[in-house]
C-alpha cells in the first residue's frame, strides 16, 4: 500500500505475526491465569496466594478505606505496606492475626505518613498457584475455544489486526 504525506512518498509494509510472538502471548496468558490449588494442613508460606479479611486501625480508630474482605494476596508480592505480608507468613487459616506496621514516610495519604497502625487479619484460604498446562482445557478456560490450536489462531488474528492498525496509523 503506497501513500503520500507532505510530499513524501512511502510504502506501507505489513509484517506478519510470528509463531514465536504467539508463543510469547500464550506464555503471558499462562502466567496470568495460574492453576489454583487449595492448601490444607499447613500455615501460609512465602509465595502462597491467600484470601483474607483485614481491618486497619490507626490511633485506635478504624482506617478509612483500610479494610477488605475476600482480598487476594500473594505473600511476598510487596503489594501492601512494607512488613505487612511478612507477618502473615506462618499464619493458619481462620486464626486471627494482628499485623503491626508503620506507614512509610512518603505515603500517598500524608495524614498516615510515618504513623503506626495495626490490622486485624483472618486468612480464609491458602492456595498454591502453578502454571496452567497449555492444552485444550486451558484454551476452553480462555473463552469459546475447543482446542489450543483455535486459541492460537485467535491470538494470531487479534495480534495481526492490532499490528496492522498501528502500522497504518
Amino acid at each position: 500500500m503506497e501513500f503520500q504525506y507532505l510530499g513524501l512518498q512511502a510504502e506501507l509494509e505489513l509484517l506478519p505475526i510470528t509463531d514465536q510472538e504467539v508463543d510469547q502471548r500464550l506464555l503471558q496468558l499462562q502466567n496470568q491465569n495460574p492453576k489454583r490449588t487449595p492448601v490444607t494442613g499447613r500455615a501460609a508460606q512465602q509465595g502462597d496466594e491467600i484470601v483474607l479479611d483485614y481491618t486497619g486501625f490507626c490511633d485506635g480508630k478504624p482506617l478509612p478505606g483500610g479494610s477488605a474482605q475476600g482480598q487476594t494476596l500473594v505473600l511476598g508480592s510487596g503489594m501492601l505496606i512494607p512488613g505487612f505480608e511478612e507477618q502473615l507468613v506462618g499464619a493458619w487459616p481462620e486464626q486471627p492475626v494482628t499485623v503491626s506496621v508503620t506507614f512509610p514516610q512518603k505515603y500517598h495519604a500524608p495524614e498516615l505518613s510515618g504513623k503506626p497502625a495495626t490490622f486485624q487479619c483472618v486468612i480464609h484460604q491458602i492456595r498454591l498457584c502453578t502454571p496452567s498446562e497449555l492444552n485444550d482445557d486451558f484454551a476452553k478456560s480462555m473463552g469459546d475455544f475447543q482446542t489450543l490450536e483455535e486459541l492460537r489462531q485467535a491470538l494470531r488474528q487479534e495480534m495481526q489486526q492490532s499490528r496492522d492498525q498501528r502500522a497504518e496509523m
